[in-house]
Order: C-alpha cells, then sequence, then structure tokens
C-alpha cells in the first residue's frame, strides 16, 4: 500500500475534529486544550449535545490529571475564553460536573473545509488516558496536523518555526518545543527531516522573511498513532 492511500485510509477511522482556531489558539495551554478535546469527544458521544454531566474521576483518568487545583485552573481559562458559556466555580468530590459548551467554538459539522478544522484519530485521546502521550505531546501533534496541506500530495509535512511560530501558537517555552517533540521522535509518532534551502532566505506560512539555509520538516506517522 503506498503512502497517500494509507493516509486515505486513516483519514477514514474515528477521529476527534476540532476548529483549527483552536488548535492554534495561543490564550490556551496544552492543559486546557486537552480539556477541549476531551468535551468535544463527549459531544460526540453524547449525540452532539452541547450541556451535559462529566464525571471528576473520568475526566480526571482521561486527562490524567489528579489534582483539583490544575482543573480548577483549565476551568477558569477556557470560561474566559468562551469555550464554556458557565463558571464552574466549585469542584466536590463524587459530584459530576456539568459542562455548557459554547457551540460555535466546538461545532465542526457546518465546516466542510478542511482548513478550518483539524482532525486525528481518537487514538490520541485514549494514548493520553492510558499514559503514552503527555498533554504537551498531545497538542504538539494536533498542531502539526494543522499546519499539513494533503491536498498537495508532495507537500505531507508541515516546516512550521519554532521561533516565530510554534512559540506563539502553542503558548509553550522555547525550550519545550524541541522537548516534546523529540519524545515524540523517539515515539515514531513523529519525523522531523532538517533541509536545506535554495537560497539563504525563505518565507515562512505568515509571509515573514526568515534567514536561515535549513528548516524542519514534520511529518507525522498515522500507523504509530493508530497503535496507541
Amino acid at each position: 500500500m503506498d503512502e497517500n492511500k494509507n493516509i486515505k485510509q486513516k483519514r477514514n477511522k474515528q477521529s476527534i475534529h476540532l476548529p483549527t482556531s483552536t488548535v492554534r489558539d495561543p490564550n490556551i495551554n496544552a492543559n486546557d486544550f486537552c480539556l477541549i478535546l476531551y468535551l468535544k469527544y463527549l459531544t460526540w458521544r453524547s449525540g452532539n449535545r452541547y450541556e451535559f454531566d462529566v464525571s471528576l474521576s473520568e475526566l480526571k483518568q482521561f486527562l490524567n490529571i489528579q489534582d483539583n487545583k490544575t482543573l480548577k485552573s483549565s476551568f477558569n481559562n477556557i470560561f474566559r475564553e468562551e469555550y464554556i458559556t458557565r463558571e464552574i466555580k466549585k469542584i466536590l468530590p463524587n459530584n459530576p460536573i456539568r459542562f455548557f459548551l459554547n457551540q460555535k467554538k466546538f461545532d465542526t459539522d457546518g465546516n466542510l473545509d478542511e482548513k478550518f478544522f483539524t482532525y486525528l484519530p481518537i487514538n490520541i485521546l485514549y494514548g493520553m488516558k492510558n499514559r503514552k502521550l503527555d498533554r504537551k505531546e498531545v497538542r504538539i501533534l494536533y498542531y502539526i496536523k494543522s499546519y499539513i496541506n494533503y491536498s498537495d500530495p508532495k507537500k505531507e509535512y508541515c516546516f512550521t518555526g519554532i521561533e516565530k511560530t510554534m512559540v506563539k501558537e502553542l503558548n509553550m517555552g522555547k525550550n519545550t518545543i524541541p522537548k516534546y517533540t523529540d519524545m515524540l521522535v523517539k515515539k515514531n509518532l513523529i519525523r522531523i527531516e532538517k533541509n536545506k534551502l535554495e537560497t539563504s532566505y525563505q518565507y515562512d506560512e505568515e509571509g515573514n522573511l526568515i534567514f536561515t539555509r535549513y528548516n524542519n520538516h514534520y511529518y507525522l506517522d498515522f500507523n504509530n498513532i493508530d497503535k496507541l
């Protein structure tokens, strides 16, 4: 099976779709992003509802977050950024948490153009639940996917610049990103190729002039993502 056919098959598997604007939202951190990813999964599981109760124990299990303080911080963040419409003021032991989602932030059904949303196999979520993936790794995988243009079979990679774009849009430190991309490489979930440029300058995705003779191409390995 050639690579193009392989990618098409992966697209047909059960996936979790998120608006690309969410994937690149600099106002949310990796914890917030993974909470949003889990809530998106619950909208599907509940039959496309945007108001539902969530088990606190299940939420902690999926996100691998055990302390309430970290959870409460993310609840506050996604309320401030209008991903949920009602503030969650208390976390009570053994009590479910009711979420009221902002449909505009979660609905991807009306966006048929792939440039408006990003999706990866549901295995990503279960990989996090099963402690195979860190929350920062999950967000980076979605982020890389958001910049890959699969309509061009000759460019099934992205070359997002760490200093200008990834740091700004991922809300991660300059030294944090290489640490977690290296971890993803070791897990065979991404592949990074260093490429020499033809000239002494090139333009990045935002049209900014970059003065480097090398850039990194980031590839996703869907075969290994499916094994999570």
